[in-house]
């Protein structure tokens, strides 16, 4: 199934303040890694558990692009939102403050 991809207001904030060449590289592998299967997890993409975690309300989904963390919720719907875009740090815990 092919999912539709939408973008919070922050995530869309996030990117626009990236350099470029990091924006595209992120863009592009959103498209590449979510588009048909946004929940198989792999060595870039995995479920983020609450428990414990100062998450925003929704963040399901961290996928690793490079240097860079993209928080993501997979709905029902076939629809992926984009929350966050954050350079990532030593632990998911750290990247989402």
């Amino acid at each position: 199934m092919r999912h539709r991809i939408e973008f919070a207001d922050e995530a869309v904030e996030e990117i626009e303040a990236l350099r470029p060449y990091d924006a595209e590289r992120i863009l592009d592998a959103i498209e590449a890694s979510l588009r048909h299967e946004p929940m198989r997890i792999s060595r870039q993409r995995r479920p983020v558990y609450p428990i414990g975690l100062p998450t925003k309300v929704g963040i399901t989904w961290e996928l690793r692009v490079g240097e860079y963390r993209v928080f993501y919720d997979v709905e029902g719907n076939g629809v992926i939102v984009i929350r966050i875009v954050r350079k990532g740090r030593r632990t998911t815990e750290e990247s989402l403050t």
